[in-house]
């Protein structure tokens, strides 16, 4: 018999005790799915001497679980949209997470692709997988979009998650965020937009900038570069903002600005560098002026003011166009220039001629971001979210009656791991990417190491991708067309060997 003390009612105790429906070896792996409940009212005279904890009052009981649960961390689980060369995941998922476990919190990712995710990897059926292995916990969605990923963000918390969805964009048709718990954004003017539209909750948080300056290679800078001939604008951005420098582009083919060049960073074919993290580090560096030139539209309105901030960072006065967030951030003439029209950008080109006043904004720019825009700062931030959130009654009771044991803790885990990469591997079969087919595949196999099921589910993709790799091969390779039963006879082969 096992007696759990329930209530305290005077000179009584309400008392719970559990029968358990077969012998029980080790009363320490004893189930609570494996007992029937009763209720009994016994005098406290009768009662065996209980624990300590069993003997306390309510109010000590309770004020014992607030201390505890005051001193837990949050778990927290990540399911990103993109891999690390994508921005936006990488600002507001890969660098929080990471600076989150340093700060020791149990923070893990779930989903982390090696591209721009369209669609989940996951089947439908892995909902229960995955509200199972979170529980009560923090789920984080970012910038997830779809039916699939709708459906999951329904089920999850439908189970007891609690569910927080991270977007940096403006896409109406996207209705992911309606359905979770909490929407965090970094600019306020797309918080806006959701609260006009009837989102739970909206947060607002901002993003990091990547890497900082000293001050002291801020004022090396203007010495070193005193004696150039052109004065270098840097220009860092997506392909997809190309456009927005044809007009700043046609300005410096005028004789006047002769003595600006303008290199640009990008995926786009036409930049001067191709982008990476080190090259932005690069040229930004060897770089006088940071340019961000903006369009209209409120696609554009809800940008994050980090590409300026990532310039005030680094040490370079900015001149951009005027957007909620760089109003927020910027104050013209102090910290930076704000120019829209082709008069403004001039006038703002022949200010910033001067080294001095570029010193000047340069370095009351890095002074107002110090603080509100480094990583420790916008870290911490975060982690007031999940710590509020994780504070909160839960509004729905969890799945489960207990917590799943360590054993299927790592089933679930790897399950979800596994998958996730099979559906990855199946997407860059359609992308006739086979060096990142073989990749996922590796890593597929490694999740599914100890688990003789998923280890059966990974072969068989293998077996597929073999074919599909051996069949790719001989239709781009072979000089002459072969019959078909030739090409199955070897794909065939193929199987046998692997």
């Amino acid at each position: 018999m096992i007696y759990v003390a329930n209530r305290v009612d005077g000179d009584r105790i309400l008392f719970e005790f559990y029968k358990p429906k077969g012998a029980i070896a080790n009363p320490s792996t004893y189930s609570p799915s494996r007992r029937r409940k009763y209720y009994t009212c016994m005098p406290r005279s009768t009662l065996p001497k209980l624990p300590k904890e069993m003997n306390a009052s309510p109010s000590s009981q309770n004020s014992q679980s607030n201390a505890s649960s005051a001193r837990r961390r949050p778990r927290v689980f990540w399911l990103l949209s993109g891999d690390e060369t994508i921005a936006s995941s990488r600002i507001q998922g890969y660098l929080i997470h990471q600076h989150l476990l340093e700060r020791g919190v149990d923070s893990r990712l779930l989903l982390a692709p090696p591209f721009w995710l369209k669609e989940l990897p996951w089947k439908s059926s892995e909902e229960i997988a995955l509200t199972e292995l979170c529980g009560t916990d923090i789920v984080v969605l970012q910038k997830l979009r779809g039916e699939a990923a709708q459906s999951l963000a329904r089920a999850l918390r439908k189970s007891g998650s609690i569910t927080v969805y991270i977007d940096c964009d403006y896409r109406p048709e996207n209705k992911v965020a309606f359905e979770c718990d909490v929407v965090v954004c970094p600019s306020e003017t797309l918080a806006n937009f959701y609260r006009e539209n009837g989102a739970s909750e909206v947060m607002c948080v901002c993003d990091p900038a990547e890497f900082w300056s000293e001050p002291e290679e801020i004022s090396k800078r203007y010495t070193n570069n005193s004696s150039q001939d052109k004065l270098k604008l840097c220009w860092v951005g997506n392909k997809t903002n190309w456009l927005t420098l044809e007009p700043l582009q046609a300005l410096l083919r005028e004789p006047e600005f002769a003595d600006f060049q303008l290199v640009t960073v990008s995926n786009h074919p036409d930049a001067d560098v191709v982008w990476s993290l080190e090259t932005v580090r690069q040229v930004l560096d060897e770089c006088d002026i940071g340019v961000v030139p903006t369009v209209g539209g409120f696609k554009q309105a809800v940008k994050s003011s980090n590409r300026i901030v990532q310039c005030m960072a680094i040490g370079l006065p900015v001149i951009a166009g005027r957007i909620p967030s760089y109003e927020e951030t910027m104050r013209h003439g102090e910290t930076g220039l704000f120019a829209d029209t082709p008069e403004e950008w001039r006038d703002a080109l022949r200010i910033l001629r001067d080294s001095n006043k570029r010193r000047e904004l340069s370095t009351n720019a890095y002074k107002e971001v110090r603080q509100k825009f480094s990583l420790d700062s916008i870290v911490t931030d975060w982690l007031r979210v999940f710590e509020d959130l994780d504070a909160r009654p839960k509004n729905t009771p969890p799945l489960t009656e207990s917590p799943i044991t360590e054993e299927k803790e790592k089933l679930l885990t790897a399950q979800l791991l596994t998958r996730a990469q099979l559906g990855f591997a199946e997407e860059a079969r359609r992308q006739q990417n086979s060096q990142l087919a073989w990749n996922c595949l590796k890593l597929a196999r490694k999740n599914a190491e100890h688990y003789p099921t998923l280890k059966k589910e990974t072969l068989g993709a293998t077996m597929k991708t073999a074919r599909w790799s051996t069949l790719n091969t001989l239709t781009k390779s072979a000089p002459i067309r072969f019959p078909l039963r030739i090409v199955r006879a070897i794909a065939r082969r193929v199987k046998r060997k692997s």
